[in-house]
């Protein structure tokens, strides 16, 4: 799929301005009977061009979950990128044989600055995490030879 802006609704087409600034256009016969997911709230909101940004995070099962949550919370808050007028949110998600997973969940300003909001979340939190000795797992292959 596409995701941008709609700058044009046409009576054929319609296009779209992507986040890397390329414009896209749809003829408008492949989106009726189509799936589409509008990321802007609606003028109603304060910034009717913010999204919602949810992504996942895993760390080692031996990590002190507050205090990772405490991490990753203080990184979307700080993030200029982010509003504070919607809830942030930081769940420990699920319990796997390696990881604890957690589900992040703040918005962004404008729905076009999504994959920087993430990047600098995510590099604001493992620099976090370096500083306060969380770790987060790696993968691990064992591999036997027969003598």
């Amino acid at each position: 799929g596409v995701k941008g802006k709609v700058v044009d609704v046409g009576i054929m087409t319609t296009k779209i301005r992507t986040g890397n600034e390329r414009m896209v256009i749809i003829p408008n016969t492949s989106l009726s009977g189509q799936f589409v997911e509008n990321y802007a709230q609606g003028s109603s909101l304060e910034n009717p061009d913010s999204m919602n940004l949810r992504f996942r995070m895993n760390t080692t099962l031996d990590q002190d979950p507050e205090l990772v949550k405490k991490i990753m919370t203080k990184a979307i808050d700080d993030c200029d990128y982010t509003v504070d007028y919607h809830k942030t949110e930081v769940l420990l998600y699920d319990i796997t044989e390696t990881a604890l997973v957690y589900r992040l969940d703040c918005w962004v300003s404008d729905y076009n600055k999504e994959r920087k909001a993430k990047d600098w979340i995510l590099i604001e939190i493992l620099k976090q995490f370096e500083l306060q000795g969380v770790s987060v797992p790696f993968p691990h292959l064992t591999v036997k030879r027969e003598e």
